[in-house]
């Protein structure tokens, strides 16, 4: 169990997909509220849902995106695919064009997603059994074909919308286990806020004159995070800006932390510092590594950081005999930009750093 300030070690993101009318909403309300929405109005856009389950004593937080069926909002919804540990893909039994259309749904998915995203197919509206438009052994068939998890649900009743959703985490915490996926850290391509991230820049001292931002930038088509810093550094080159969060992360089965981002401004060497079993005062040691991102304003680029890279600092300098990361037991994420008062590169100016996502790869 979590000791930290969040009760839960994982988040994974689900997408539900399917056409319009099918009961994605109403699985989504069936599985977050326990109760049935018999009026429930068709998706606009998207609709959100979190709840916090438990697999193999881990407690997992689902973040869960309800998109709409209707094809004037596909290209919308498409961008809600990137980072999706899962995907729950819903047809009507009752329908038979609904299931028809699951090899466009499947095939966008496919596209849009990671190899290593788990797709369920869920046939809704089984308590409507006198109604059938689809037998339960062409659906299977089709799942077979494609490598698909199974089950014909009801919303109304309850029937299998645990286990769909349930099954989903299990497999995905499975991969995770066996050492052969990622896992998402941090996507800011579908963070509700990013107010639990804090500034933590050289004001913190009485000479400090730096400043730090991070900010979603939103618009119809995208959503990234920006990370904002001016850097005043002392004419040693002492100064950092950057922005903080806490943590409760066991990141000790992976190997990689990956940062899909770019950098634009006067300076493009950062470096992410982290710490470990709740020792996050300025007087403990940070564990830091450091990065150089593209410069762009077109491209994004994936920078990977070995997690055996992270030597132990203080205020600046390594600590060569210090004590070696707690990989099991992250307590703090940090993003920073330094003035380089003990390396050979110095900066200073206005800098911006777009970030999408940040997860870890074995």
């Amino acid at each position: 169990m979590s000791t930290g300030p969040y009760n839960y070690s994982y988040i994974f993101k689900y997408i539900i997909i399917g056409d319009m009318g099918v009961g994605k909403s109403c699985l989504l309300h069936q599985f977050t509220e326990k109760k049935f929405m018999a009026d429930c109005p068709h998706t606009i856009g998207v609709e959100f849902g979190t709840r916090i389950i438990e697999v193999a004593g881990q407690k997992i937080k689902l973040q869960i995106w309800d998109t709409a069926g209707q094809e004037r909002f596909r290209a919308v919804t498409r961008s809600y695919y990137r980072g999706a540990a899962g995907a729950l893909m819903v047809y009507d039994i009752t329908r038979r064009s609904t299931y028809n259309h699951l090899s466009s749904w499947l095939t966008d998915t496919r596209n849009l997603t990671n190899p290593s995203t788990v797709i369920f197919l869920i046939g809704n509206k089984s308590d409507l059994e006198g109604q059938r438009d689809v037998t339960y052994e062409e659906a299977k068939q089709f799942a077979d074909e494609h490598g698909l998890m199974f089950v014909e649900a009801s919303a109304k009743t309850g029937h299998n919308v645990e286990e769909a959703f349930l099954e989903t985490a299990k497999k995905i915490f499975q991969s995770i286990q066996d050492g052969r996926d990622k896992m998402m850290l941090f996507d800011f391509t579908d963070a509700q806020s990013v107010d639990d991230w804090r500034e933590m820049s050289d004001t913190v001292r009485t000479v400090g004159k730096s400043k730090a931002v991070l900010t979603l930038q939103t618009s119809q088509l995208f959503q990234r995070a920006v990370l904002f810093t001016l850097l005043n550094p002392q004419p040693n080159g002492a100064g950092f800006a950057g922005v903080r969060k806490p943590t409760n992360l066991d990141l000790s089965i992976f190997r990689n932390i990956d940062i899909s981002c770019r950098g634009q401004g006067q300076n493009s060497h950062y470096k992410i510092s982290l710490r470990h079993r709740g020792e996050n005062s300025n007087k403990d040691l940070s564990y830091e590594q450091f990065f150089t991102v593209p410069m762009s304003d077109d491209e994004f680029s994936t920078m990977t950081l070995p997690l055996k890279d992270f030597k132990p600092y203080y205020r600046g300098r390594e600590v060569p005999d210090g004590e070696p990361l707690d990989t099991a037991n992250i307590t703090m994420f940090e993003f920073q930009i330094y003035g380089g008062v003990y390396q050979p590169i110095k900066q200073r100016g206005v800098s911006a750093l777009e970030i999408e996502t940040v997860a870890v790869s074995s």
